[in-house]
């Protein structure tokens, strides 16, 4: 069987040695666990940041970052001498007071002061404690032809989901 072409005979080499088996070295192999691990790695960073851009910013605030923004929309209403805003900032219980001011009242004592003394500048809000449903918060403010700095407390209740000034 000379001229037969057989599986035996193309084992052999032309010097008569048996051929080496080829090796497949694939690196593409051993490079899909890795792949895999990026893919999976770049989903989780592409859900985390459409979760950041697609949730609104006031979900994302801390009660003490919400505390601060209703301290802040508290003394921006004093300065623009705006009622309507003033009286959005505070409770139910220090609305319904006697004690709380017309919009007359709050109109002449806020124009008479900002056209006296200036604006309210807030320098510093600190030593907020948020506790549940209540907060409280020290505001150091000035105002702007004045250098004398006052610290005044401030307790911030929790109503229906919003902070409002409640002392």
């Amino acid at each position: 069987m000379v001229g037969s072409d057989s599986g035996a005979g193309r084992e052999r080499s032309a010097g008569g040695k048996k051929a080496e088996p080829e090796v497949f070295d694939d690196e593409r192999r051993t490079l899909w666990p890795f792949l895999v691990a990026a893919a999976i790695m770049v989903l989780v960073l592409v859900a985390i940041v459409l979760m950041q851009v697609l949730r609104p910013a006031e979900d994302r605030m801390t009660d003490q970052a919400r505390v601060t923004h209703a301290v802040n929309d508290y003394y921006t209403a004093q300065n623009a001498i705006n009622y309507a805003s003033y009286r959005a900032v505070f409770c139910s219980a220090k609305l319904d007071s006697a004690d709380f001011p017309t919009q007359e009242e709050f109109t002449s004592e806020n124009r008479d002061a900002r056209d006296a003394d200036g604006k309210i500048e807030v320098s510093n809000i600190s030593e907020t404690v948020v506790n549940g449903d209540r907060a409280t918060a020290n505001v150091h403010w000035y105002r702007e032809h004045k250098s004398e700095t006052k610290i005044t407390p401030i307790v911030l209740v929790n109503e229906n989901g919003n902070w409002k000034v409640c002392a």
